[in-house]
C-alpha cells in the first residue's frame, strides 16, 4: 500500500494520502473522527505528539501520533502551503487539494474532506494496490479493504504486540 502511495506523482496528493493511510492505520480512528480533526487538536509534548479525538457521543480522548505519522502530517501541511504552524484555529487535518486534479471534483481548496471522501480515497488506494498484487489471495483481501478494515488491523496489530485490551479500547473510544 505504501509503495502505491509513493508512486503518486502529485506531491500534495501523495503526502495527503500517505498521512491519511498512516493516521488511520496507526490510530484506528473512525472516518468521522478523521473528518472532524483539526490542527488545534494536535499537541506536541517533549515525549511525543498526540491528537485529541472527538468520538462517539462527543467523548474526547487523546491518541499518540507516532513519529512517522507526525512527520507525514508536517510534510503534508508544508505541501499545502501552511508550513509547520501555527495554523488558524479549525484548519482541517485532511483537506481538499490546493488545486483541481483530474480525478477530483471542484471543491474549495483546504476545505475538510468528508468521511465519504476519506472512504473513497482509501478504497481507491486499496483497489490500486490489489490490482498490483502478485498473489491472487492478497488481491482479493485488498480489494475488500476499507477504512474500517484499517481500524481492525490497527487493533489486531496492537493486540499482537502485547498491548492490553483495555488500553486498545481506550485508544479506540
Amino acid at each position: 500500500v505504501v509503495t502505491q502511495v509513493e508512486a503518486i506523482q502529485d506531491d500534495e496528493a501523495r503526502l495527503r494520502l500517505r498521512f491519511l493511510f498512516l493516521l488511520a492505520y496507526s490510530t484506528g480512528l473512525r472516518r468521522f473522527e478523521m473528518e472532524k480533526a483539526v490542527t488545534n487538536y494536535i499537541r506536541d509534548y517533549v515525549d511525543g505528539t498526540v491528537l485529541m479525538v472527538i468520538g462517539k457521543g462527543e467523548d474526547d480522548r487523546e491518541v499518540p501520533l507516532y513519529p512517522e505519522v507526525a512527520a507525514a502530517f508536517y510534510e503534508y501541511m508544508v505541501a499545502r502551503g501552511l508550513g509547520r504552524g501555527p495554523w488558524n484555529s479549525g484548519t482541517p487535518l485532511l483537506a481538499s487539494l490546493s488545486r483541481k486534479s483530474q480525478n477530483q471534483k471542484l471543491s474549495e481548496p483546504g476545505s475538510p474532506l468528508s468521511n465519504q471522501q476519506i472512504y473513497r480515497l482509501c478504497k481507491a488506494l486499496f483497489e490500486k494496490t490489489a490490482a498490483a498484487a502478485e498473489e491472487p489471495a492478497d488481491a482479493r483481501r485488498l480489494s475488500r479493504a476499507s477504512t474500517h478494515w484499517l481500524r481492525h488491523t490497527c487493533g489486531t496489530h496492537m493486540a499482537s504486540a502485547g498491548v492490553k485490551v483495555a488500553v486498545i479500547q481506550g485508544l479506540f473510544g
